[in-house]
């Protein structure tokens, strides 16, 4: 279920990207560019009212072309339609500011693709035992089990849990990605133990002898209390 989730989340990201996010060439050609300024979301309609049908939905940063103002709404170009938002939600922005917004979603979008498919492959492997020392299907440890995933996926990373918390860049634990390192130390005030963020508050990894690769809440009583960091290396 929570994979399906995650796959929802990605498509609606792209879905979100297809018709707001623009080529720095189209920004180009438009003379008044507008970014999204919203908590969560802001719906697309298709008349300048709060009562009109919703076509679409924006996202914070969102970057729109704004074709004329109509009482409190912009109208704007939405694919091959014109639409409306409410101008409350849209601050006025210099093209440089546009294209900055746009290749910053763009390589968001490449992350979330990237995290997503680290954690399709770490899911592949739950049941699998943990080995001391092991790094292949047949078993792995905490750091074996983070270092195969990644080079599953192109990424090469080092041998232990300690050497991997160097690599990357740090992330707040408000801001975790699919993908990203979390570390911990278990027993101890250093990294000792290392699994990969799934989202929605889980993680997955391959714990201690006796035990499989599995996933669980990041916020459990004994993972919340031996967390340390995270890190974002795939990007």
């Amino acid at each position: 279920m929570k994979k399906l989730v995650r796959i929802c989340s990605s498509v609606l990201i792209a879905c979100s990207l297809c018709f707001t996010l623009l080529s720095p060439a189209s920004l180009a050609e438009s003379t008044s560019m507008g970014a999204i300024k919203v908590a969560n979301f802001l719906n697309v309609r298709s008349e300048p009212n709060t009562t009109s049908s919703v076509v679409g939905k924006l996202v914070n940063n969102d970057v729109v072309k704004i074709l004329a103002k109509t009482g409190d709404w912009y109208e704007i170009s939405l694919g091959n339609q014109n639409a409306y938002v409410s101008a409350d939600y849209v601050v006025i922005i210099s093209q440089e500011e546009a294209n900055e917004l746009v290749e910053a979603a763009e390589v968001r979008a490449a992350n979330t693709a990237t995290g997503d498919k680290i954690v399709s492959t770490a899911e592949q492997y739950i049941g699998t035992p943990y080995v001391y020392g092991g790094r292949s299907e047949r078993g792995f440890d905490c750091s074996g089990f983070t270092g195969y995933v990644y080079e599953k996926n192109g990424i090469s990373i080092p041998r232990t849990s300690t050497e991997q918390s160097t690599v990357g860049a740090r992330v707040d634990k408000g801001n975790l990605q699919a993908g990203d390192l979390v570390f911990f130390g278990c027993g101890s005030s250093n990294v000792n133990h290392v699994g990969i963020y799934v989202g929605d508050g889980q993680f997955i990894h391959s714990p201690s002898p006796g035990k499989t690769v599995r996933i669980e809440a990041l916020n459990s009583a004994y993972y919340a209390k031996t967390y340390i960091c995270a890190t974002r290396v795939a990007n």
